[in-house]
């Protein structure tokens, strides 16, 4: 497994990109999406895998949130 596998899956079922989207970011074809995901899914029956992914993917949505919220802000 690549850290790669690991960002296609939390882009595709963390941030609900559809399997087009996330491919096309990874420059990957969405059965290649599909793939990898069912991949990952099986590591989760590992907890510590499934703990880590749940820590990335809070990490990746507050860092989104913040950084969206900052740059939505009007400048005084």
């Amino acid at each position: 497994m690549r850290a790669r596998h690991f960002a296609i899956y939390l882009s595709h079922v963390g941030f609900g990109l559809s399997q087009k989207v996330a491919g096309e970011l990874f420059n990957r074809d969405r059965t290649t999406v599909r793939y990898t995901c069912a991949r990952v899914e099986n590591l989760r029956d590992d907890p510590r895998i499934d703990r880590m992914l749940d820590a990335l993917l809070a990490a990746a949505l507050a860092f989104t949130f913040s950084f969206f919220s900052s740059i939505s802000e009007p400048q005084s």
